[in-house]
């Protein structure tokens, strides 16, 4: 194994502290120009914090005179002098990510029994033929079904009557 000579040692030493000391001036430098920074928007705000003041004083004073003249033509003012803001600066909340899907909630109580008729069973088998009698009066049926925008179903009957016939698809806020 080579040794270092001690020459070489103090040179690498030497470099090795000039780049600590660059470094350490860097960031010196770097917080001082974000103070600098920082400072110059702070006046920014306060400059037109002060600009947006003076202007609301002189347009409520406008508004204040305007209102001794109307009052003194015996009319009512409708406009009156505004008072400043509670806040100047207005923040709007970012959205964050979804988070994760919750646990399922607890079993509901059964319904009522549904008003809308089920699907139609298997046929029966035949029955004995009736005896001839006299024809009945028309019966009431369905002449469409539909599903509104408003998730729930509209069944209108053929005597020109509709009824609202419950959900149809659950609407997802």
């Amino acid at each position: 194994m080579k040794r270092i000579s001690r020459s070489t040692l103090k040179y690498v030493l030497y470099v090795v502290g000039v780049l600590v000391m660059a470094w350490l001036v860097f960031k010196v430098v770097d917080v001082a120009s974000n103070q600098r920074e920082d400072a110059a928007a702070q006046a920014t705000r306060d400059h037109l914090a002060d600009k947006n003041a003076k202007a609301l004083d002189t347009a409520n004073a406008k508004i204040a005179a305007l209102s001794g003249q109307v009052e003194g033509l015996g009319e009512t003012p409708v406009a009156t002098p505004k008072s400043p803001p509670a806040t100047q600066v207005q923040y709007v909340p970012i959205p964050g990510p979804r988070g994760p899907k919750g646990l399922p909630g607890n079993p509901g109580k059964p319904g009522a029994a549904s008003t809308i008729p089920g699907p139609s069973g298997t046929d029966g088998k035949n029955g004995a033929d009736g005896k001839d009698g006299t024809d009945g009066a028309d019966g009431r049926g369905i002449a469409s079904a539909q599903c509104g925008d408003d998730g729930r179903w509209t069944v209108t009957y053929t005597d020109g009557s509709s009824q609202d016939a419950g959900v149809c698809r659950v609407l997802v806020p």
